[in-house]
This record gives C-alpha cells, sequence and structure tokens, in this order.
C-alpha cells in the first residue's frame, strides 16, 4: 500500500529465510532424521568451539600464572638476600667478626632449608595414595591360611 513504510532489510531477510525454510521443512520420517542430525551437528560444532575457546583461555591462564609466580619467586629471593644482609650486617654492628657473622647467615638458612626438607618429606607421604592403598588391601580376599606339620592320619 501507498501509505505503509517500506519493509526493513531484516524483515526482507527474515521473510526470504521463512520461505526457504517452509522449502526445505521435512515433511517425512527420514527428512525429519536428517533435519534432526543437521541440528546436531551444529549444536556440536557450536560446543566444540566453545570448549576449544575456553581451553585457550585456560592455557593462557596458565601461563600468565606461571609468569607470575616466577616474577613472585623471584622477588621473595631477593627479599630473603636482602634479610640476610640485614642479618649479616646486624651481626657485624653488634661486634661480631664478619666470619661469625657470615656463619649466623649459613645456620639460619640451613634451618630454614632443614625444615622445609623435612615438610617435603612429609607431603611425600601422602603421594603414596595411602587410603586408596588401605582400600584396596582391605577389598583383597586374606590369603588361605595352610596348615603346618598336620597328620592326615
Amino acid at each position: 500500500m501507498p501509505g505503509d513504510p517500506a519493509p526493513s532489510p531484516a524483515a526482507a531477510t527474515d521473510s526470504a529465510a521463512g520461505d526457504s525454510a517452509a522449502v526445505r521443512a521435512p515433511s517425512s520420517l527420514v527428512g525429519n532424521a536428517l533435519a534432526l542430525l543437521d541440528e546436531l551437528r551444529v549444536a556440536l560444532q557450536d560446543r566444540a568451539l566453545l570448549l576449544s575457546l575456553e581451553l585457550r583461555q585456560a592455557g593462557l591462564a596458565v601461563t600468565q600464572m606461571v609468569m607470575l609466580a616466577v616474577v613472585v619467586a623471584l622477588l621473595l629471593a631477593s627479599a630473603w638476600f636482602a634479610l640476610m644482609v640485614g642479618v649479616f650486617m646486624a651481626g657485624a654492628s653488634f661486634g661480631l667478626h664478619w666470619s661469625l657473622a657470615l656463619g649466623l647467615v649459613f645456620g639460619v638458612n640451613a634451618v630454614a632449608a632443614a625444615a622445609l626438607w623435612w615438610k617435603v618429606r612429609a607431603l611425600t607421604e601422602t603421594l603414596m595414595l595411602p587410603a586408596t592403598l588401605r582400600t584396596i588391601r582391605s577389598a583383597r580376599p586374606a590369603p588361605p591360611v595352610e596348615a603346618k606339620g598336620s597328620s592326615d592320619g
């Protein structure tokens, strides 16, 4: 009609899509199955794309975490060195010979290293999966007990 506004391009596209869907509309069981398979394929492709994007994002996050952990380790190491220099300087300022002050720094580091090593050794026990091993051992039937030294007759 002359007074009606011109249809928008989106409306024209929607009506064209509706017409092509009406033409492609399956009318048989095989057609329905093929349409369902096509929709399943598209849905799986979408899920695979989402998964790949999220895995890429997770990989980038892990990379950043490792890089930041390295920076943190460097900062902590430099802070530890500064603390040990402070211990050395404090010992020297209290009148200790430089070799004794250095021995004090060495002793502090050795004690800290030994404590951390002890903790690591204690944590290795959990690597052996003790609860799982107990469960497996308790579920295993006991070996038959043979009577030794018994006579049959």
